[in-house]
């Protein structure tokens, strides 16, 4: 008896734990950092693209969730990685096949499909589809396994933003450029440079042409819509001073494309007029020689732009009928001053300063800021069994792939740095990267546009074309703002203008 009393108070305390409320147990996740988790949603984006489509609101938060605004904000807070975007060629007259292997979902992923690889899927004998049937249950398609195959193959990449071919200059100048400019005109360094395969639309995305201007035009036209607003602002102590200069690295050689008439007539191959790349230890690689010209508005920058890319070396290939054999480097350099003043009155010291003549009074503060704007157009990377070039031609895409591969073999140690400090970056190995040292790892902002076409002809250089710009992803750059303080005092100052403005009297009077 007593031990069924027991057993009937055990199960009574056991019910009464049971109704007890639990506490919830806590899942910790692993928090993914920004841009992992961006990374993440864009691939869930490409899967859900390949399916049924359940929830497209769902769809539409995911994406929101890559964008470049937070980029764009926040792009001159310190070190932050190159924003690397990409753009689609369409089809031209002379492409060999136009058979389309690369599709863009969202402006974010590019899928390149391996077309010859889909070929031999497709031929296997194995149905696309198999039906099994179970009873009293729904029947259940099973993909077949070449269709599972064929998605294996398929290549993805995840970029900041893809261009479609519908998309226009306006809208990559947007997108790439156009938020730079108001770093640029308060002290900081930024460079937009593209890169693809010969024919791969590089210089028409920086140039373009008279009806559709390029990032080139559109950049210069901003940049002086801005200088003219602050100048235009009489309560404005800003000025602004532009200089302008435009070269091109050909055959490993630095050519000066806006030298005077005599020297730029001459061939490229003249060794006097190649100019020597040196380092400065504050303004890092500097050119000597090269010409700096003044410029006040972008009409007269785009004279000397159309000045410039007529003396710069192009050829026909079989590849491409106007083929660029050089890179090319238009650097707009802005000096923005402005001038504060500020009453500098002492009390303990004043006798001693009254009768030094130095004493109390105005003087007037000059912050200097220096900033500069690299837009490069890179010559593209070529296959001598698709370019049939000889002799000159030849040599000239050889000096091409060798300066671009050392711009590959420095992107890779740059994307590799992050895991390693003691990294090695190539530099010296070609006139490119050593002037292109700043924008790559040093002290710049800075935007890729890799350029490539929808051709399954151009399979291999796609591929090519988008690991390198999938390694720059990874690259970093500290962004620091040039300034340099200058104290006049108030007498010093209208002296120094006085003798200036005496000079210029003179010699307006002589001639």
């Amino acid at each position: 008896m007593d031990r069924q009393v027991q057993l009937q108070n055990r199960i009574e305390q056991l019910q009464q734990k049971d109704k007890t409320p639990r506490p919830q147990r806590k899942v910790f996740l692993p928090q993914l950092n920004p841009a992992k988790s961006a990374m993440l949603n864009t691939r869930d984006v490409g899967r859900r693209n390949q399916g049924d489509r359940s929830d497209p609101d769902d769809e539409e938060e995911l994406t929101s969730n890559v964008d470049t605004d937070a980029f764009k904000q926040a792009m001159w807070a310190g070190q932050a990685n190159i924003l690397v975007t990409v753009r689609l060629r369409p089809h031209l007259s002379h492409d060999r096949d136009n058979q389309e292997i690369v599709k863009v979902l969202d402006h974010k992923v590019i899928v390149v499909l391996d077309a010859a690889s889909d070929l031999a899927a497709a031929t296997q004998t194995s149905p696309a589809r198999r039906h099994t049937s179970f009873p009293a249950r729904k029947v259940r398609n099973v993909t077949a396994p070449a269709a599972a195959q064929r998605r294996s193959r398929e290549k993805r990449f995840a970029f900041d933003y893809v261009f479609t071919p519908e998309d226009g200059q306006q809208t990559v100048y947007s997108h790439t450029t156009k938020f730079l400019i108001h770093g640029v005109l308060n002290g900081f360094n930024a460079t937009v440079f593209v890169y693809g395969n010969t024919g791969a639309g590089k210089t028409y995305t920086m140039l373009g042409t008279p009806d559709e201007p390029g990032i080139m035009a559109l950049t210069l036209e901003d940049l002086f819509q801005n200088i003219q607003r602050v100048h235009a602002d009489i309560q404005s102590n800003v000025t602004y001073r532009v200089t302008v200069s435009f070269l091109e690295v050909y055959n490993e050689n630095i050519r000066d494309l806006l030298a005077n008439q005599s020297a730029s007539t001459a061939s490229p191959g003249t060794p006097s007029e190649y100019l020597d790349l040196r380092e400065d230890p504050i303004k890092g690689p500097i050119v000597a020689g090269i010409s700096e010209i003044e410029a006040c508005n972008a009409s007269e920058v785009m004279k000397l732009l159309r000045k410039g890319n007529k003396h710069r070396s192009q050829e026909a290939t079989a590849a491409n009928a106007v083929s660029s054999r050089s890179h090319a480097v238009l650097q707009v350099l802005v000096e923005q001053r402005e001038k504060t003043s500020a009453s500098h009155i002492t009390s303990e010291n004043s006798d001693d300063e009254s009768s030094s003549g130095k004493g109390g009074g105005e003087s007037i503060t000059t912050v200097v800021k220096f900033g500069k704007l690299s837009l490069v157009d890179l010559a593209g990377s070529e296959r001598a069994a698709v370019t049939q070039n000889r002799g000159q031609r030849l040599l000239e895409g050889a000096n091409i792939n060798r300066s671009l591969l050392a711009l590959g073999n420095c992107i890779n140690a740059l994307g590799e740095k992050g895991a390693s400090t003691a990294s090695f970056v190539p530099y010296r190995d070609s006139k490119l990267t050593r002037l292109l040292k700043d924008s790559l790892g040093g002290n710049c902002r800075t935007v890729m546009i890799a350029n490539i076409s929808l051709a399954k002809a151009s399979l291999e250089e796609t591929l090519n074309t988008l690991k390198y710009a999938n390694r720059a992803k990874n690259i970093k750059t500290t962004m620091t703002r040039n300034v340099l303080n200058v104290d006049h005092h108030i007498t010093e100052y209208f002296g120094s203008m006085m003798r200036l403005l005496k000079v210029q009297v003179r010699e307006l009077q002589g001639s």
